[in-house]
């Protein structure tokens, strides 16, 4: 697959396969291709060249709604231009799955997801009221409760993550990162982009190492992290220690 934009090659010859019950990470640095690639995964961008299938089926070939009601999409956009309160902004999730009105399983969801994301204290705040990180955490949960995720919906979810940890301070980053190991199962399909390589080190299942538009190297982090990969990347140094308590450490020098 590849994306390119007045003839400049965004995306060149990227090749993926996502599978359920992995957390995949996407490294790289800036103006590498990691957003795009994100927005082609999403359905947000359509590719110039190739195909972007959901199991056995085309991307394109999905209604909005339908799409909506298996995937969703944490954008870096946190901001609404109007007064809601933390529950109602969970309950926009789940718009794909009824009509005029949100039904009692809906509600539902979204009150044992406020709870689960301990959450449950802000949610009858004024979102516009709310610290960016706060801002970050009700749109997790409100992309949450659009997969149906802590239902008994048992179709394959895709959970697309655009640099998430953005505005959370260290707790919640290991929070974040913690509950979605604690949720994902042979259903759920997590891809996301992050910039934190150890808590990628440490979390990840399958790493996609990305420079200027390509795949550079993918893999579980003992093989897609090495010194060498990391520094054609960031051009620093790193040293990788093995730890007890933790399968890797990079130490920057």
């Amino acid at each position: 697959m590849s994306f390119e934009i007045g003839g400049k090659k965004i995306l060149q010859d990227i090749s993926l396969t996502l599978e359920p019950g992995k957390m995949n990470l996407i490294l790289g640095p800036n103006g590498s291709g990691k957003s795009t690639l994100i927005k082609v995964f999403s359905g947000l961008l359509r590719p110039t060249a190739g195909e972007v299938s959901v199991g056995n089926q085309a991307l394109r070939s999905y209604s909005n709604n339908d799409l909506a009601k298996v995937r969703a999409v944490l954008s870096q956009q946190t901001d609404l231009p109007f007064s809601l309160t933390v529950r109602d902004v969970v309950l926009m999730g789940r718009y794909p799955h009824f009509g005029g009105k949100a039904t009692p399983k809906d509600h539902q969801i979204c009150e044992e997801l406020m709870k689960y994301f301990e959450l449950y204290e802000l949610a009858d705040r004024n979102y516009q009221t709310l610290s960016g990180g706060e801002k970050q955490r009700v749109q997790f949960v409100r992309v949450m409760s659009q997969i149906s995720l802590l239902s008994d919906d048992s179709s394959v979810k895709y959970l697309i993550l655009d640099e998430p940890l953005t505005y959370l301070d260290i707790y919640y980053q290991l929070h974040f990162m913690t509950k979605l190991r604690e949720i994902l199962r042979a259903n759920l399909v997590i891809v996301g982009v992050v910039h934190d390589l150890n808590l990628a080190a440490q979390f990840a299942d399958n790493l996609i190492l990305m420079k200027e538009g390509k795949i550079l190297m993918q893999g579980p982090p003992e093989v897609a992290m090495t010194s060498e990969t990391l520094y054609e990347l960031y051009k620093v140094q790193v040293k990788i220690k093995r730890l007890d308590e933790a399968p890797m450490h990079l130490i920057f020098t």
